[in-house]
């Protein structure tokens, strides 16, 4: 596949600049500090594979996973699968020389550590199915030839930063996350990204940029990055009824799959704060009467949609608020 080539072009040229072989010797203090705080950051002692880790140093090239340059640095470090419990350590931004990272399949929780940014030679960046929460950092966008990020299967929510706009990445694979909003235009400078090479389905996400969505539609495995999204409803509308009730409607999203339902809410004030009054049985659903309401009394309303963990996200995944509805309880 052209990926691939890709991966090895990029490979042979940063190796033409490092060296590789069996180093002997020792690694720089930094770079054996940045090992041992992996190693220590995440329960190093019940690793499934831990062969010669905290060996003295000059062996830091027999220890698992790691592979050296000819010049005694860093050049990949491969841990995935291999029951690593904890957070990353920010440390690992000083392997100057990493060109492959590979921590998938583990138990990693915690933020992705911003440093990770300063790895300017790395081209594989995998982190999928892990644990990892809180936002993708921007940083990450600094890494010049960064061709593979993968982060699927994770808890990680906000939003894409355009950051990751500004690289030529061969793999995006963002999908099975909570990330929500929208998609920032800058993903379409990605002209590089190969045929099904996006993965952003089952998220909260969205974008209103038709050219936007046609070309990630055109990456997308299927064509339809959209049909997966849990986002808020539309057209939704407040229908005052008789006694103490309004009727709350909007038109359903596109995803009705597995579990879940529309929140809605109420407020006295526009903007809120808002309460939850309610949720539906499913997300087939296109309207909830809001009952025990005040006569003479504007209330305001939103919807939110959320899906239920599945087999394809182990997250509980939730909109953003849809467009605020107002109506006045008749007597």
């Amino acid at each position: 596949m052209r990926i691939n080539c890709h991966f090895k072009l990029v490979a042979a040229i940063l190796l033409l600049l490092t060296g590789v072989g069996s180093a002997v010797g020792a690694i720089p203090d930094v770079e054996r500090e940045a090992l041992i705080a992996l190693y220590n950051s995440t329960n190093g002692d019940n690793w499934t594979n831990k062969y010669n880790w905290l060996g003295p140093p000059g062996t830091e090239g027999t220890w698992y996973g790691v592979t050296l340059t000819g010049r005694g640095h860093v050049w990949k470090l491969y841990l995935d699968n291999n029951n690593l419990e904890g957070q990353i350590p920010p440390e690992l931004g000083n392997l100057k020389d990493l060109m492959e990272l590979e921590l998938s399949a583990n138990k990693l929780s915690g933020p992705i550590p911003p440093q990770l940014g300063n790895l300017d030679r790395t081209y594989w960046l995998s982190l999928h199915h892990n644990q990892l929460s809180g936002s993708i950092p921007p940083e990450l966008g600094n890494i010049r030839v960064l061709m593979r990020l993968d982060l699927r299967a994770n808890q990680l929510s906000g939003l894409i930063p355009p950051e990751l706009g500004s690289r030529d990445l061969y793999l995006l694979a963002l999908s099975a996350n909570k990330l929500s909003g929208p998609i920032p235009p800058e993903l379409g400078n990605l002209k590089e990204l190969q045929s099904e090479s996006v993965h952003i389905g089952y998220n909260a996400l969205y974008t209103n940029d038709t050219s936007l969505r046609d070309f990630l539609n055109s990456k997308t495995e299927g064509g339809d990055w959209e049909g997966t999204q849990t986002i808020a409803p539309t057209d939704v509308t407040a229908d005052s009824l008789s006694g103490d009730s309004i009727k709350v409607s909007w038109t359903p999203i596109r995803f009705t799959e597995f579990s879940g339902g529309y929140q809605v809410f109420y407020s006295t004030s526009s903007g809120g704060p808002y309460t939850l009054f309610g949720t539906t049985a499913d997300k087939k659903a296109s309207f909830l009467t809001v009952t025990g309401l005040n006569p003479g009394t504007t209330y305001y309303f939103v919807v939110q949609t959320v899906t239920n963990p599945h087999d394809l996200n182990k997250n509980t995944v939730v909109s953003e608020f849809s467009e605020e509805a107002s109506g006045s309880q008749r007597p």
